[in-house]
């Protein structure tokens, strides 16, 4: 029997409450450094890279470790709101081939998705080709229809801009606005829908220390971290009642555009 959906008065409290017990998060991005302080305590669900071999791109298992930064400040960011949640690093950024690099994710999601994580967090983006569009799709679907909710990453210039696979209507994409952290807004009958906290968000780094960071990554992660907390008091949400309990508890507008230039991220072009 299907759970009954939770009212709106228990999604408000699961948002304000819930700190993610339970709930595996997959960060398919450029890898987590846990050594940071920032991570003191904190429970990871393993760390994997994508390889290429002669039957395709196989996910392994790797050491934690992340030469960019940008998985990290992603998984920081989740954590701070839900710090019970586990975290399911999975490498795919950086890979040398173009033509390979969207297999590579695709790889990557469904591994997350054998991995039983309910939650995918994909802080990048594609323009919209459709050279890329059947990889994308398929991953995107997949998780879908296996209950695994994805936040996904708007394009920095303007949200509705098309990217994948932020504007696929299995997706929740995610704009940055500079809303507080525990707040978000909703834009009705738009692509890319919500739009989280995502500007001088101060986060880890690696090498820095700490460094500011301001882009639709970082508001995707907030995104996912509510997510967490969600799931931690409702573990059978499907994607449809995780996108109606945001819906129903945002604010009404926001600007599509990132008030503040966007942070570096890895570079993922066709």
């Amino acid at each position: 029997m299907t759970p009954p959906w939770p009212t709106a008065e228990e999604c408000a409290e699961a948002f304000a409450r819930g700190d993610g017990s339970g709930v595996t998060v997959a960060v398919l991005d450029t890898g987590v450094d846990p050594a940071h302080d920032a991570f003191a305590g904190c429970d990871f669900g393993g760390f994997h890279e994508m390889r290429i071999t002669r039957a395709g791109p196989a996910c392994v298992e790797c050491p934690p470790g992340d030469a960019v930064g940008h998985g990290t400040a992603i998984a920081s960011l989740i954590l701070r709101l839900a710090p019970r949640a586990r975290i399911l690093s999975i490498r795919v950024l950086g890979a040398a081939s173009r033509q390979q690099r969207h297999e590579i994710i695709r790889a990557g999601a469904l591994a997350a998705i054998e991995h039983g994580a309910p939650l995918i967090n994909a802080s990048f983006g594609v323009p919209a080709t459709l050279f890329s569009l059947p990889t994308h799709l398929e991953w995107s679907d997949a998780a879908f229809h296996r209950g695994v909710t994805v936040f996904a990453a708007a394009s920095n210039l303007d949200a509705n801009h098309f990217e994948w696979p932020a504007h696929f209507a299995t997706v929740l994409g995610v704009a940055a606005t500079d809303c507080p952290a525990d707040s978000w807004t909703w834009r009705t009958g738009q692509p890319v829908p919500l739009g989280t906290s995502g500007v001088n968000l101060k986060v880890p780094h690696p090498a820095a220390g700490h460094t500011t960071v301001s882009g639709s990554s970082f508001a995707t992660a907030h995104a996912t971290g509510h997510a967490a907390r969600l799931l931690s008091r409702f573990p059978h949400a499907s994607p449809a009642i995780i996108r109606e309990a945001f819906r129903c508890h945002a604010r009404p507008h926001f600007s599509s555009k990132v008030t503040n230039p966007p942070s570096p991220t890895p570079p993922l072009r066709s």
